[in-house]
């Protein structure tokens, strides 16, 4: 976890744990022959058997479609297909036309204020789908639903972290903040929150 994260109950990992700083109001607890590095957590630092739920089942592998040749570095609205690396800067949005499936090489927002928006076209059926070959770090960035009642959309990606998503405020408007959209990382890590603020 990144710097001043705030974790409001008990950690249970089957692996060694670390939070860069912040707060841990419950228990921490992990296997023997794990370590766990952070603030002192409330509730006490315990190596023994910790309690895991039983897991989801993965979706299947998919096998995902060429990337495209075209890069796309600031404001636009694209419809389904591939493309090559995304790099949007401050103030800029991509707009996803339609549901459907986008495939990119790498998606990247360096903000402030980039936007991914997910436009719908007036309809309340149809999915979104991601799959991305490279990194995914959205930093500094808001994903919006334009028309839309339920959040339809979800992220894949193949290898290497993904890293820095972060949620900000509502959108006025027709527009609203997904505040969560499912994230499949099928060989890689997954990395929330922000090296320099805080995580909740």
């Amino acid at each position: 976890m990144g710097a001043t994260a705030k974790l409001g109950g008990n950690i249970d990992a089957l692996a060694s744990i670390s939070v860069s700083s912040g707060t841990v109001s419950g228990k921490v607890t992990h296997p023997s022959g794990s370590t766990y590095t952070g603030p002192v957590p409330a509730g006490g630092n315990v190596t023994g058997s910790p309690t895991i739920p039983t897991m989801p089942v993965m979706p299947a592998i998919t096998s995902f479609p060429n990337y495209g040749d075209t890069n796309i570095t600031n404001t636009r609205t694209i419809t389904p297909g591939a493309y090559k690396d995304v790099i949007l800067g401050s103030n800029s949005t991509l707009t996803l036309s339609g549901p459907g499936t986008y495939i990119f090489k790498s998606l990247t927002t360096n903000g402030p204020n980039s936007q991914i928006a997910f436009d719908f076209k007036n309809t309340a059926s149809g999915n979104f789908f991601i799959y991305v070959y490279s990194d995914v770090i959205l930093n500094k960035n808001s994903a919006i639903m334009k028309m839309a009642e339920a959040p339809h959309a979800s992220i894949r990606k193949h290898t290497a972290p993904v890293q820095q998503i972060r949620p900000t405020k509502p959108q006025p408007g027709i527009h609203r903040t997904v505040r969560a959209v499912p994230v499949t990382c099928l060989y890689g890590m997954v990395r929330f929150g922000l090296l320099t603020q805080q995580s909740n």
